[in-house]
């Protein structure tokens, strides 16, 4: 696979925060989340069909949330979202023996101009299984991309589903910013990652200057914030970003 080139603009593309409801608000997904595996496939056949790219995404009970950037030489949203959801309906109902309509109706969407509104985007995502009453911290849900970026324990995000190590440096590291907020109070588990993470991105901003546009101010000085991260993503994002000049 050739490697991908760095979003540099934000404001010259159009992305979509795109949602899509069970019909009759069903919990389907709390039902069976299994079924979540079933649509991450679909995702991942039709995002590999038209090239599109996925930023973030949120399963929720009735209801599932991405960031998506279509590939507008090959298909438009209508088409991409049309394609994925009409696939998994069909792909649901002869696994479960039902019939009928699985969701409500056609998606919805907004669209994402800029990086204030792509960082606002984010946080409603990180934010949306708080304010439904279902956890109280924002990375104790399991279904969420935050547990891809920081390799949660007990969540693996499916090889190439997520891009948003291709994002710009500010909106990766307002995100990190936001989640690093939670990690400390989100379960043992994430804190032996950052046990293993932290020894590794030590070594590596020696070796790789480039890591510096990840520095956060906070109260006690600048610190790096991917100390969070499974050491799998350290290496990946810095693979990505240590030749991002080059872009």
């Amino acid at each position: 696979m050739s490697r991908q080139a760095r979003i540099k603009n934000l404001e010259n593309i159009e992305i979509y925060s795109v949602s899509t409801v069970v019909n009759n608000h069903e919990p389907e997904f709390t039902n069976n989340p299994q079924a979540i595996r079933w649509l991450i496939d679909v995702i991942k056949m039709f995002k590999e069909k038209y090239k599109f790219q996925i930023f973030a995404y949120q399963f929720m009970g009735t209801h599932y949330h991405i960031l998506i950037q279509p590939n507008k030489d090959i298909a438009d949203i209508s088409v991409i979202m049309r394609e994925i959801n009409g696939e998994f309906a069909r792909i649901f109902n002869k696994r479960m023996g039902k019939r009928g309509h699985f969701w409500k109706e056609r998606f919805s969407h907004k669209i994402v101009k800029g990086i204030a509104h792509l960082k606002e985007s984010f946080l409603y995502f990180l934010k949306n299984p708080v304010r439904a009453g279902m956890v109280e911290n924002p990375m104790e849900y399991p279904f969420s991309f935050a547990q891809a970026i920081i390799g949660q324990p007990g969540y693996k995000d499916p090889e190439g589903l997520l891009d948003f190590h291709l994002l710009d440096p500010e909106v990766i590291a307002y995100v990190m910013n936001f989640i690093n907020q939670f990690i400390e109070v989100a379960g043992n588990g994430v804190k032996e990652i950052k046990k293993v993470s932290k020894k590794l991105i030590q070594s590596m901003k020696k070796k790789y200057p480039s890591l510096d546009f990840l520095k956060c101010k906070g109260k006690h000085g600048n610190k790096y914030r991917f100390f969070s991260m499974s050491a799998k993503w350290i290496s990946y994002y810095t693979e990505k970003w240590k030749r991002r000049d080059k872009d």
